[in-house]
């Protein structure tokens, strides 16, 4: 199929306008919403004119409220959890990472595991537990419990392990570096149990979230280096998602229902999906859209990300 034809597919697959809802940050230069919870609360980060990158969380009602985790440096938020919690990272003045939480009133604590190293928190679960990972020497995993307690964590025999998400129980997925140089999955329950996979026939396993039954979607390349969504089950069933009119298909997010949401490309443009936990896939795009990225998916099938048009970048949500 043609590029213009996949393209026109897609187009007609898109919902009405009424099922979009624009992300707007005022006077922001561009708005990317990256995680949404249960309640609808949406989270992410805004460029100012000078494309610095600062916080910003929309309550179910529409209401935006900007944040900085300091007064100077770049705030990027990555996860927020059903009170309201938000996880990020904080670059300082010099370059620096170090993680961030964000209570509902506004109390922000940053965090680091050690002096002078580099740190991502990119998941938070409903009891605070936030998930990420940071350079000494080489690239470790870690849990950080509400109280500050941080916990390190590697895979075996490896020189980069990375948290990237993580569930109500404590169980932990990312990815880690195999004897070949290329990174596959890992699952981390909350009592320390590791479990390192790899999608048969892949090069590269990418796990990007995990829902509350311990499933963890993804994607993965393989021998041609092509792109795939796959989700991956406790008793190590794995389940290819593609996009049939579509290429390099990706998972973003799994809810505990456990329809995924993820983005793929056609006709060079790219847009996003959700497959439905029976196994129906929708396309779609916001209106005027030039490139849609979904990031997030809620229990009621509610969705977050950003999209592309002529003057900017914008963040939306998607009801189902």
């Amino acid at each position: 199929m043609c590029g213009n034809c996949v393209l026109g597919c897609v187009r007609r697959a898109c919902l009405r306008r009424k099922h979009h809802h624009g992300v707007y940050v005022p006077n922001a230069s561009g708005t990317y919403a990256v995680s949404i919870n249960g309640s609808s609360s949406v989270t992410g980060y805004y460029l100012d004119s000078n494309s610095m990158e600062h916080g910003f969380v929309r309550d179910a009602a529409g209401t935006i409220t900007k944040f900085d985790a300091a007064k100077s440096g770049q705030t990027e938020p990555s996860s927020i959890n059903a009170d309201g919690v938000i996880a990020g990272t904080y670059t300082d003045g010099t370059g620096h990472e170090h993680g961030f939480v964000r209570t509902p009133d506004g109390t922000i604590t940053i965090f680091d595991p050690s002096a002078g190293s580099n740190m991502r928190a990119l998941g938070i679960n409903k009891g605070g537990v936030i998930t990420g990972w940071y350079n000494k020497q080489d690239s470790i995993a870690y849990v950080r419990k509400p109280g500050g307690k941080i916990k390190s964590f590697h895979a075996p025999n490896t020189n980069g392990t990375f948290g990237a998400a993580i569930n109500k129980k404590g169980v932990v997925t990312g990815s880690w570096f195999n004897s070949e140089g290329y990174p596959s999955g890992f699952v981390r329950t909350s009592d320390g149990t590791l479990t390192t996979f790899g999608i048969t026939g892949a090069i590269i396993t990418s796990p990007t979230s995990i829902n509350n039954n311990g499933v963890v979607a993804g994607y993965y390349y393989d021998g041609a280096f092509s792109k795939h969504g796959f989700t991956y089950s406790p008793d190590g069933t794995s389940v290819t998602v593609d996009e049939p009119d579509g290429t390099s298909t990706e998972i973003t997010g799994i809810n505990s229902k456990g329809a995924l949401v993820g983005n793929f490309m056609a006709g060079g443009i790219g847009h996003g999906f959700m497959r439905t936990a029976g196994g129906k896939l929708k396309a779609f795009d916001p209106p005027q859209s030039t490139g849609t990225v979904a990031t997030s998916i809620n229990h009621d099938g509610i969705v977050a990300g950003y999209y592309a048009d002529s003057s900017s970048t914008h963040g939306f949500i998607r009801m189902p």
